[in-house]
Parts: C-alpha cells; sequence; structure tokens
C-alpha cells in the first residue's frame, strides 16, 4: 500500500483594518472556496485537478486568526502561490502569510503553540473585557487539542498504535528478563 504524502501550511490571515481585534466569520466552506477559485485562477484546471482531493481546510481559529490547510506533497508550491494571491474572503478584505510549511500536522503544531505566545502577549494588552480575554485564551487553549485529533478515526488508531506499542514494550521487558 502506497501511502499519501501531504503538506501543512499554517498560515495567519492578516486583516489591513485599524481594529486588530476585528473577529470574522469565515468558516472553512467558505475558505476552501475561496483557494479552489485562486487555484483556479493562477494554475487552471491542471492546478485545481492536482490539488482537488488533497485540498482541505483542517483548523480554523478566528481570535487567532491561523489557519491550517493540507495539500499534495509535489503540489504544496501551487498552493502556496495560490494564497497568496487572495486579498478577499467573504466581505473581509485579507491576505496570508505563511507561519510554518510542515510535512506532518504535529510540526504545525509546535509551530502554532510558539506563535500563539508571541501573539497572546501581543493581543491580551489590548483587551479590557475579562469575558474575552477568557474566550481567547480558551481558543488558544483548544487549538492544540483539535490539531491533535482532527478526525476521531485518526485519533483511535494513534492510540491504539501506542497502546500496542506499550504492549510491545512491556513484552520485550518480559523475555529479557
Amino acid at each position: 500500500m502506497v501511502r499519501l504524502k501531504n503538506r501543512y501550511l499554517l498560515c495567519e490571515i492578516m486583516f489591513p483594518l485599524e481594529d486588530k481585534r476585528l473577529v470574522h466569520d469565515i468558516n472553512v466552506k467558505t475558505l476552501r472556496y475561496q483557494i479552489g477559485q485562486a487555484i483556479q485562477t493562477l494554475h487552471g484546471t491542471y492546478g485545481r485537478g492536482l490539488l482537488q482531493q488533497s485540498l482541505k481546510v483542517n483548523y480554523i481559529n478566528t481570535y487567532t486568526n491561523t489557519v491550517l490547510i493540507r495539500g499534495k506533497r509535489g503540489a504544496h508550491k501551487l498552493l502556496w502561490s495560490a494564497i497568496t494571491t487572495i486579498k478577499k474572503i467573504g466581505n473581509f478584505d485579507c491576505f496570508f502569510r505563511l507561519i510554518h510549511l510542515g510535512g506532518t500536522i504535529r510540526s504545525c503544531q509546535k509551530s502554532l503553540i510558539q506563535h500563539n505566545k508571541k501573539r497572546l502577549a501581543q493581543i491580551l494588552p489590548s483587551i479590557h473585557n475579562e469575558g474575552e480575554k477568557l474566550q481567547i485564551r480558551q481558543s488558544i487553549m483548544n487549538s492544540t487539542q483539535k490539531l491533535e485529533k482532527p478526525h476521531e478515526q485518526d485519533y483511535m488508531f494513534i492510540k491504539n498504535k501506542q497502546n500496542i506499542d506499550a504492549i510491545s514494550t512491556d513484552s520485550d521487558e518480559l523475555e529479557s528478563d
């Protein structure tokens, strides 16, 4: 069986407005559609066909404006070039800034944690509402949990694999005694 290799683009959506605390209503479906349109415009049917099956928006955080996008390994440069041309999503003017390009969700998660630590120090002093501060902290804390198990099936596979590894380690220790 052949393993499909993907690349994950961890991006920040930048809004050129004065208010840095803008909370938008951009969802996964809208963002995936806009990315697909950008690929179609820039690379035509070749690019669209190459990324059609593997393109997925894994994660969006509306408070930190971070997005995790999956694409096929060979076509990730097409995806990267297409998202840089997006200037508007829905009613919001925006552009994308790449934070990290990784081969696994785990590497993107580590990079996201570092990025969120830096952003948290910038965002929290400007917010005076305690409820909003709590929501932002919760959102950042939950971001790593959502990235860790994007699909319940994958999570169960990883959990079962860890159990199998633990059992095989225990049996190796018993055999050596």
